[in-house]
């Protein structure tokens, strides 16, 4: 488990992306995919988008060439924070094929797309607004007291089967143990590095030089997990009373028909 800059489990929130982006939900979607740039996966980010397009989506030749130009300008100049932003608006707007995406997981599926008569745009705009999407941005210092409202959205767990993720979640883990699943999360490194915090190559563990570094990280980013209410505890991990979703009944809800 990796978590994120606000302590949600990363591959979770590739699925809430995915799975906001197919509700055409554009305020969970710019949530998720703003956590995982947040969190430091620049490139995780901009690549998982790319292939959510290409394995989702009715692509275009113009619009996947738009795309990826997006792409490389941010890599040319990664303060382009918006361009984040910018793709998930677009991609909101496009029409997506259910059963595109089934033959991919899963070969020999027979799917059909049901009867669609709504029209989606076919063009991709630019951002005029360049810091349309600031209320992303980190917090510089983080409480308990905060994470209610850090933690806006619940994660979406009922592909976790489906994405062969536990269904059995370890809340226990997850509440004492958090920082032994942050070592690896960038966002994570500078902070504790800031604190003279470092991964003992033994035992995976965060260490500190001294106790005042270590005090010092804790008062400043220490989000206590373990002390927050059971809705906010279950926003971060999911709830096992989720039902799970297999991959027939998600082509079923999302426009398609198993043939």
């Amino acid at each position: 488990m990796i978590l994120t800059r606000y302590l949600y489990n990363l591959q979770n929130v590739k699925v809430s992306l995915f799975m906001s982006l197919m509700d055409r939900n554009i305020d969970e979607a710019l949530f998720w995919g703003y956590e995982i740039y947040h969190s430091g996966f620049y490139e995780d980010i901009i690549d998982y988008l790319v292939n959510i397009y290409e394995t989702l989506y009715v692509t275009r030749k113009q619009i996947a060439e738009k795309i990826k130009e997006r792409t490389e300008e941010w890599k040319n100049d990664n303060s382009k924070h918006y361009i984040i932003g910018e793709i998930i608006e677009n991609m909101i707007k496009y029409k997506y094929s259910i059963c595109k995406f089934a033959k991919k997981m899963e070969k020999g599926i027979k799917c059909k797309e049901q009867k669609d008569d709504k029209k989606y745009k076919n063009i991709y705009i630019l951002c005029k607004d360049h810091n349309k999407y600031y209320s992303y941005h980190t917090v510089q210092t983080m409480n308990w007291k905060q994470m209610a409202d850090l933690c806006k959205f619940k994660v979406r767990t009922e592909l976790n089967s489906v994405c062969q993720e536990p269904t059995k979640l370890d809340y226990i883990k997850w509440a004492h143990d958090w920082q032994d699943y942050i070592i690896d999360t960038p966002s994570w490194i500078k902070r504790y590095e800031r604190y003279n915090g470092k991964v003992n190559e033994n035992t995976f563990k965060l260490e500190f030089d001294d106790e005042d570094d270590f005090e010092n990280f804790y008062e400043n980013y220490n989000l206590e997990p373990d002390e927050q209410k059971k809705e906010v505890q279950e926003r971060c991990m999911g709830s096992e009373k989720t039902s799970q979703c297999d991959l027939k009944n998600l082509i079923i809800l999302y426009g398609g028909t198993i043939e």
